[in-house]
């Protein structure tokens, strides 16, 4: 009987130990919010001096997302086949948190989704992303695709 209980804890401490320390897919949305891999503040990883360089973090809570950057001069007008529409977040309010969530699925490696905010009170058409790791998941990338201009983002911290 003796050797039962030590059997019985052992495994209990085993499962434990596992269930803490595996890296378990967390590719899951929570309810009504984002995934965890996409909680964080994300940083602009565009290639200094290009045509389209911009200075922009998103910070993506549970069910929040704040823009900050992205300023509203910056304007395409001059540059044939561009207009204002291709700024990144154009239009929606910034530096303030705003009601959002997001939907994906995994694709080989990678998600696949929409992310949803509420601005001024109107839930806004969903903006496509895709989420990928580099570097063995060491780095976090967000792409994203504002009318055929692609803006990248990399993830500097999690929550």
């Amino acid at each position: 009987m003796k050797n039962h209980k030590k059997t019985i804890a052992c495994v209990t401490m085993l499962f434990t130990l596992l269930i803490t320390s595996c890296d378990w897919d967390s590719w899951e949305l929570d309810s009504n919010g984002f995934s965890y891999n996409l909680r964080g503040t994300w940083v602009s990883n565009n290639e200094p001096g290009s045509e389209f360089e911009y200075s922009g973090t998103l910070v993506i809570d549970f069910n929040t997302i704040e823009i900050k950057g992205y300023t509203t001069n910056l304007n395409f007008e001059g540059i044939p086949g561009n207009s204002s529409a291709m700024r990144p977040f154009f239009g929606f309010t910034i530096n303030t948190p705003l009601e959002s969530y997001s939907e994906g699925e995994q694709v080989e490696g990678r998600i696949e989704g929409f992310i949803f905010i509420n601005d001024v009170g109107v839930w806004q058409d969903g903006i496509p992303y895709i989420y990928y790791t580099t570097n063995f998941g060491q780095d976090e990338f967000l792409r994203f695709d504002f009318g055929g201009r692609i803006e990248t983002l990399r993830k500097e911290s999690s929550f």
